[in-house]
């Protein structure tokens, strides 16, 4: 017998006295009984635990649930934790309720193009003029999912720009050969559109025709600079030619601060929001 097996016997009788003592105040009997029961009755499974215990363990059974995060749990609510959370979401209320623009007309998404996703991708092509020698990026993308809701006529909340671009996304700026960009065109068209600026194209049966940046049509040999997201530039929501760049410059600007930023510039200009539809991206 193995040291360890020994002391795992040892261990076990020392415990089971410790059982047998504690039955022995109430009567002898008990006791008696009780010790010739439980001796026979736990021996099997001592030696079964210790010819079983290098054995390897694996799951039989894997259970889950769904559990709503809804108001069903607020009648449960720690008031306590409420009291403390209570001005810090109260401030946090003021600041996101202050007004720091105003929309001409109402910002709306959608596809082929729409006012929101023409505003959102012609807003990142300004912006990327610091990092593209002081010009602005060839183009600009925005995935339309990725606009997270409409922005109405009137005053813009900072809340609102919050429910727009809720992700911590950032700009980058890529360099992207045009045989990359000329796919993305086909991805574009195939998906029916997406947000744009500087590129327009024309979709015929699924597939991008007359595509050309600034007015003139992209050249496959040609490079061009590419103002996206930092979650678009890895080639997700199926744009994988964007992950095919040749270089690519990280800003650490959020895209949400840019905007937040491009709306108060405006409002201290004395403008208003405004998009329109231009044609960027047309059905045949």
């Amino acid at each position: 017998m193995g040291l360890q097996k020994y002391y795992f016997l040892k261990r076990c009788a020392i415990n089971l006295s410790h059982v047998f003592t504690t039955f022995v105040s109430y009567s002898r009997i008990e006791c008696m009984l009780t010790f010739r029961t439980s001796i026979f009755s736990i021996i099997p499974m001592i030696l079964l635990a210790v010819s079983c215990s290098r054995s390897p363990q694996r799951a039989m059974q894997a259970v889950s649930m769904a559990m709503p995060v809804d108001s069903t749990y607020d009648n449960v609510s720690d008031s306590a934790y409420i009291r403390i959370l209570e001005p810090v979401k109260s401030d946090l209320d003021r600041q996101m309720s202050t007004v720091i623009g105003c929309a001409a007309v109402p910002l709306t998404v959608g596809q082929p193009e729409s006012t929101l996703s023409n505003w959102a991708s012609d807003v990142l092509r300004l912006s990327a003029r610091p990092y593209c020698g002081g010009q602005e990026a060839d183009v600009a993308i925005v995935n339309v999912g990725g606009l997270r809701c409409d922005i109405p006529a009137g005053p813009v909340t900072l809340r609102k720009i919050y429910e727009l671009m809720p992700f911590d996304n950032e700009l980058v700026i890529l360099t992207l050969p045009g045989s990359e960009l000329m796919e993305l065109c086909n991805l574009f068209a195939a998906a029916g559109g997406q947000g744009m600026s500087g590129l327009r194209l024309e979709i015929k049966h699924g597939k991008a025709q007359n595509m050309t940046v600034n007015g003139r049509n992209i050249r496959p040999e040609q490079n061009y600079t590419i103002a996206t997201s930092d979650y678009l530039a890895g080639g997700n929501d199926n744009m994988m030619p964007l992950a095919r760049h040749t270089s690519r410059q990280e800003t650490g600007m959020k895209i949400r601060d840019i905007f937040i930023d491009f709306v108060r510039q405006e409002t201290a200009a004395g403008r208003q929001l405004t998009a329109a539809l231009d044609g960027r991206t047309v059905f045949l």
